[in-house]
This record gives structure tokens, sequence and C-alpha cells, in this order.
């Protein structure tokens, strides 16, 4: 499946001026000219709002997402643009969209883009996916992030504190994905088992809240305090440049899962590299961040990360089952408990990535290809020989591998491991 890829380059911000480039054209780009009006930004906010103004179920909702995220549509899928997305769309099915955006609009809520020629309540993050790329960072390229191991490990941290207590969950495993719960909660704990060697976390998952630290977003993190002659999990703020510094520039970690309210923020005060996921994308190598716009509701949280994770032992490609995760929230029955309104927040995860390959466990028959030499690989991040994990597929082995997950597989894999070889 071909990824469509949208680049949106500001031009004169004061005027609301933009380019809009597809598929790399830029002698077919278009000139955007977007200046939200009063009615588009009161949808926005209508959208955002989790006070009694709320809309109280997906039928109502559907309205406001669709008049935003088909102005968003029409506003920059345009002209030739939109030609070409149109050639894209009756070739491949699901759409699948990668989004170079500008900080400037990060704000917008992407995920509600719809096509102005689907139904109603068909958007595209959800039968398919939209995923950010970050203009001011490294461009999505040929570089494949490839996870070479049969499993993939993540961390995870439920931060419960009790002043502000989250409900107690069961989240296994799956075959080929393995959870290992960090205990305790705290920062401490979480910087010493990422930098673990055994089992080497290939990402990790954190379950609690996000807080405003001032300018600066953060993670709430546990820390012990004595109280009435007991030891009492707190509340241990953490701004996302500190726990970069947990992570490490040579981490090999895949992707970092952000259920935290507003971990990715980024209106306001707080820019995109304040935020919780902006910081990691920009701070760390790990290819893939998902955070929350706004707050986001447990239970669909759970919901959320528990189709996620099926679908990634299933082999989808992390965008798709992003939508499958969407799909799921959305689904949720109003009349379960503790979940009245958890099914409006099926737009609030966001994804953001440095590389268009989204394959995150290969086939098992995928694991036995030879890997380039290490001496190929790039300058940067660096990679210990031992374990060849996320970046070692240079550029120039990129079409062959691109060539080995398309249909016709088992001749292409043939045709990659005898070319490897020579």
């Amino acid at each position: 499946m071909e990824i469509f890829e949208l680049s949106i380059q500001a031009r004169d911000q004061q005027v609301g001026l933009f380019q809009a480039v597809a598929q790399g054209e830029k002698a077919d780009a278009e000139e955007v000219v977007f200046v939200p009006d009063k009615i588009f930004l009161e949808n926005v906010n209508r959208l955002q709002e989790r006070g009694p103004e709320r809309f109280q179920d997906t039928l109502s909702q559907e309205k406001t997402c669709a008049a935003v995220g088909q102005q968003l549509f029409s506003s920059f899928f345009r002209g030739k643009v939109l030609d070409r997305f149109r050639s894209y769309r009756s070739v491949n099915s699901p759409p699948r969209i990668a989004l170079t955006l500008p900080r400037s609009l990060y704000y917008l809520p992407w995920e509600v883009l719809q096509d102005t020629i689907d139904p109603m309540g068909q958007f595209l993050s959800m039968y398919g996916s939209v995923v950010r790329f970050d203009a001011e960072s490294k461009q999505p390229n040929d570089v494949l992030f490839v996870n070479t191991e049969s499993e993939l490990n993540l961390l995870l941290v439920l931060a419960s504190t009790v002043d502000r207590p989250i409900a107690q969950f069961e989240l296994d495993g799956t075959e080929r994905i393995n959870l290992h719960v960090v205990r305790p909660a705290s920062y401490d704990q979480f910087e010493r088992t990422a930098k673990r060697n055994s089992p080497c976390a290939g990402g990790f998952v954190f379950f609690g809240h996000g807080v405003m630290d001032g300018q600066y977003g953060a993670l709430m993190f546990t820390r012990n305090e004595w109280r009435r002659l007991a030891r009492i999990p707190v509340g241990d703020p953490k701004r996302g440049n500190i726990i970069t510094d947990a992570i490490g520039p040579d981490n090999k970690m895949l992707m970092a899962c952000l259920f935290a309210c507003e971990s990715a923020w980024a209106r306001e005060e707080v820019t995109f590299e304040r935020s919780v996921a902006g910081s990691i994308l920009v701070r760390t190598w790990l290819p893939f961040v998902i955070g929350a716009q706004i707050d986001f509701d447990f239970a669909a949280a759970t919901e959320f990360l528990d189709r996620f994770l099926v679908a990634l032992e299933d082999g989808s490609p992390l965008d798709i089952a992003m939508g499958l995760g969407r799909k799921a929230v959305k689904a949720l029955d109003q009349k379960g408990v503790g979940q009245l309104y958890s099914c409006l927040d099926w737009w609030v995860p966001v994804l953001y990535a440095r590389t268009n390959n989204f394959l995150i466990l290969p086939d098992k028959d995928a694991l036995s290809f030879p890997l380039p030499s290490p001496g190929d690989s790039p300058p940067s991040p660096q990679f210990s020989e031992s374990k060849v994990r996320p970046a070692d597929v240079l550029k120039a082995y990129a079409p062959r591998i691109k060539a080995f997950f398309s249909s016709e597989r088992e001749e292409n894999l043939k045709a990659l491991r005898s070319g490897a070889s020579e």
C-alpha cells in the first residue's frame, strides 16, 4: 500500500499563505490561503469541549467533525494536488496520508480530515491513516526503521497517584508483544529500566496524567512520600526534555505511546517542541511517537491500546493499527460503566513519525533475510553491530525492501536474499 505524501509549507503566515506539494512534485505545487474563520474556530473549540457543552453522542459529533475535516481537505487538497490524490485513491485502498506540517498548524485536528466525496462519518484517519511529520525535523525518506526481532518488548508505566488515581486494569501482551510493567512508576525506575539491555525495550507505553508545567508539557510519574506512617505514591511531574534524558540518544526504541492528557498539546503558549510528544520526537531517534491532543478518556485509551496492539500482532502497519484503534473507541457502548463519553475520543490520539515505513512486526519469514553491512549504515544514529534494530537498513537497499513487502512476496523474497548476498 503506497503512502500519499502531502507537504504543507508556510510561505507567509501573517496572511495565511501556504504551499501544498503532493508526492514531492514541486512543479505542481498549489498556493493556499488558509485563514480560519469564526465558524471554523468555533467548531474546533466545540470538538475539544470537555464541559457541559460537550457532544452527547457520536452522531451529533460527526457533523462538526465533518465540517472541520472537509474544510481542511478543501483548503489544502486542491488543483493539481487534488488531481494527484484522486489518481492515488483510484489504485490505493485504504488511503494512507503522510502530512508534513509547519508547527503553526499542529493545533488543528487533522485526524478528522475527510474527503469531500466520502459519506458522512467516513474519516480518513479511521478507515485509512493520517500521520503527521514535522516540517522542521528530518523529512520522511526511504531509510526504513525495521524491527529485526521476532518480538516487541514494551515498557508499561502505570502512574497512579493518591491525588489523581487511575483505574486499575489488566492489560496482557500478545504472542509477540511483551509488556513489562515498570514498578514503581517513578522516573528513576523508568530511566533504569529503559537503559537495560535485557530485555531490550522496543518502546514504552505511559498510562497516567499529563500536565502543563508552565510553558512545558509534562508526564506525571510517581514518587513515594511518607504520610501517616505509610509510603504513598504522589505526583512527580517530569517535562518532556527530562524524559528524553532518560531515553538517551543511543536508545534502540521504536515508539513511545503517551496515553496522558495533552501529551501532544501544541497550541497557545505550549509550542510543539515543548510538548512531551514534540520533545521526544525532536530530542531522540524514536521513529514513532503517539500522544493525545487534548484530555483523553481512560476507557477510550485502554480500548484503543488493546485493539492497537492486537492489530500490530496481526501484522498491520502501525498507521493502519491506529485506525483500527480509533474504530474500537468509536464503537464503545455509551451505557458501559464509566464510558458515557469515551466513544467521542476516537480522534484524540495523534501519530508523529520520522519514517514512512510503519511495519513494526514483520512476518516471521521476513526475519531471515541478510541485512546490509554495518559499515554502510547512516552516520547517525549509531547502533551496535551485534543488534541491528531500527535504522540499519540503508537507502541503497530501500527499493529492494519495498519490493519485499509488495504483493509478489515470495518472488521478491528470493530476489532480496540473492541481492544481499552478492
